[in-house]
C-alpha cells in the first residue's frame, strides 16, 4: 500500500489531521503536491522521490523501521490519544463503550466487530478504570493488525 494512503487511513481511523506544514490542516497525504513536505512516516514507508511515474519507485517489502513505527511510535500514540481525535470526541459525547468500539471497527475495517471481538474488547475496557486509556489500547491493537495494514 502506498505510504500516503496508509497514513491517511491511520488519520481517518484515529480522527487526526494530516499536520503538514504549509497546507490546510485538512490536507491528506495523498493531496501533497510534492515529496518536499517532511514526514518521517512517509519516508519510512517508502514515499517515492517522484523522479519517474513508475510504481517501481516503491518497495513492497516491510522493513523493521516500518514495524517499529507502527507498533512503538510517539507519532502514532499521539494520533490515538489526540484530544480532538475519535476516541476523545466519542467519550465527550458520552457514547456507550459498545458504540465506541463498533465505530472504531467501522472506521478501521469498514465492518462491525464480530460477536467474539466485541465481547473480548468490551470485557477488556470494562475491567480497566481508565476507559479512555483502555479504548486507546484497543485502537492501537486495531492499527497493528494485518487486516488494517493490508486490507485497505
Amino acid at each position: 500500500m502506498p505510504a500516503e494512503v496508509f497514513l491517511d487511513a491511520i488519520n481517518q481511523t484515529t480522527g487526526s489531521k494530516g499536520g503538514f506544514t504549509g497546507v490546510s490542516s485538512n490536507a491528506r497525504a495523498v493531496d501533497l503536491p510534492h515529496e518536499g513536505f517532511g514526514s518521517y512516516f512517509l519516508d519510512t514507508f517508502d514515499r517515492p522521490r517522484r523522479v519517474t511515474g513508475c510504481e517501481c519507485e516503491r518497495s513492497s517489502g516491510a522493513t523493521l523501521a516500518q514495524v517499529l513505527l507502527i507498533s512503538n511510535s510517539e507519532e502514532i500514540e499521539n494520533k490515538i490519544a489526540a484530544g480532538d481525535g475519535r476516541i476523545a470526541r466519542m467519550l465527550k459525547e458520552k457514547k456507550p463503550i459498545k458504540d465506541v468500539i463498533e465505530e472504531m471497527y467501522l472506521s478501521a475495517y469498514s465492518r462491525l466487530p464480530t460477536a467474539e471481538e466485541l465481547k473480548r474488547n468490551l470485557a477488556f475496557v470494562e475491567r480497566v478504570d481508565n476507559k479512555q486509556q483502555a479504548l486507546e489500547d484497543v485502537l492501537w491493537a486495531i492499527l497493528n493488525t494485518k487486516e488494517f495494514m493490508f486490507n485497505h
